[in-house]
């Protein structure tokens, strides 16, 4: 199936959070690719941090704000 759909570009956010390259809810580097890399940052320094496995201050913050907890 196309996956295209799952690199859609979003030009803003619904919690005013910044975006967080090593969030758990981003892709990892190679996501759906068969051979090397399918998104490459423009920063390279966050290379290293895309899809970590830990949920991230951004991540807690946005679910508090989901469930409207203080």
């Amino acid at each position: 199936a196309d996956k295209h759909h799952n690199f859609n570009k979003e030009t803003k956010t619904i919690n005013n959070t910044p975006y967080e390259y090593g969030s758990n809810m981003q892709y990892v580097s190679n996501a759906f690719a068969t051979s090397g890399d399918s998104m490459i940052p423009l920063t390279a320094g966050y290379a290293r941090t895309l899809g970590s496995q830990v949920v991230s201050f951004y991540d807690i913050r946005m679910i508090n704000w989901f469930y409207k907890c203080n």
